[in-house]
């Protein structure tokens, strides 16, 4: 007899589950969820989950609370935190704002560009003067949130940050991790590409088909849809060798040129060339 909070999962679920939890690019807390989930439907206690996974009673709890209330990816995902009091003014923000479109060079500085640290440090310098004292306390963070909700093309900003040695230009370039996972079921040899927004840990699968090359297809829909036209989708392929073949090449290169760059993780044998001989790069897929 099941007891009263006991999940059902179909087998789809537990196999989206499971590649979240074998995917190495996955949030923690992601990956976390997605085992309370398959240990709940399987019949372990929300205090033996608590035990196995070495958690709290309460995120335990939330997890299976929220799926209750509303599935699976309501489980999965965090909710939107009302936060504190808003602490800074409009006035103070578009104050910020505006110093940012000036030119360091102007304010004194020997720059013409602004870095979010010399930014936050000029904020938190001339607060007082300006008339937002709250501002002296202001975290850099803060600062590059309120830069990133304004019209970034006006501002005099550097444009490059770095995320594993890849370059993100003005925050509008997404790194996706993803591979493919097969679906043994009922004799069906159905394959999804799964991948994961390293930055945000948001996860995207297309829907299991047979024809990998329709499933890489709706994949890269998916994102192309999820982004801004503006952005610069670059792909980390791990054993998606689907993204090497014409179908894919034509699309990418052909109904979508420029939107999408696809790097592969280098083999074993690649990796030893590379310590041996360190001037040979791993060159994105053209």
């Amino acid at each position: 007899m099941s007891q009263p909070d006991q999940i059902d999962l179909t087998a789809e679920e537990k196999s989206y589950l499971q590649a979240l939890i074998d995917a190495k690019k996955v949030s923690p807390r992601v990956s976390d969820r997605a085992k309370i989930l398959l240990l709940r439907s399987e019949g372990v206690s929300p205090s033996e989950i608590r035990r196995k996974l070495h958690m709290l009673s309460k995120p335990v709890r939330l997890c299976l609370d929220k799926f209750k209330e509303g599935g699976l990816m309501r489980a999965l995902q965090d909710d939107q935190r009302s936060g504190h009091p808003k602490e800074i003014s409009e006035e103070a923000m578009q104050w910020i704002v505006q110093t940012a479109k000036k030119s360091p060079r102007t304010l004194g500085y020997e720059q013409d560009l602004w870095s979010i640290a010399l930014l936050h440090q000029y904020v938190q310098q001339h607060a007082k003067e300006a008339g937002f004292p709250r501002l002296e306390r202001i975290t850099s963070p803060t600062v590059s949130r309120i830069v990133n909700q304004a019209d970034r093309q006006s501002l005099k900003l550097k444009r490059t940050r770095k995320l594993n040695g890849f370059d993100l230009i003005n925050c509008t370039e997404v790194l996706i991790y993803c591979r493919p996972y097969p679906r043994y079921e009922n004799g069906s040899d159905d394959v999804r590409i799964i991948g994961c927004d390293v930055v945000t840990a948001e996860i995207f699968a297309s829907e299991p088909n047979s024809n990998i090359q329709v499933s890489c297809i709706q994949f890269l829909e998916m994102l192309d849809g999820k982004y801004p036209e503006s952005y610069t989708l670059r792909i980390v392929d791990d054993d998606c060798r689907v993204f090497e073949s014409p179908e894919i090449q034509l699309y990418i290169w052909g109904k979508r040129k420029g939107r999408f760059e696809v790097y592969r993780l280098p083999t074993d044998g690649e990796y030893t060339k590379r310590l041996v001989n360190r001037d040979v790069p791993f060159a994105p897929k053209r």
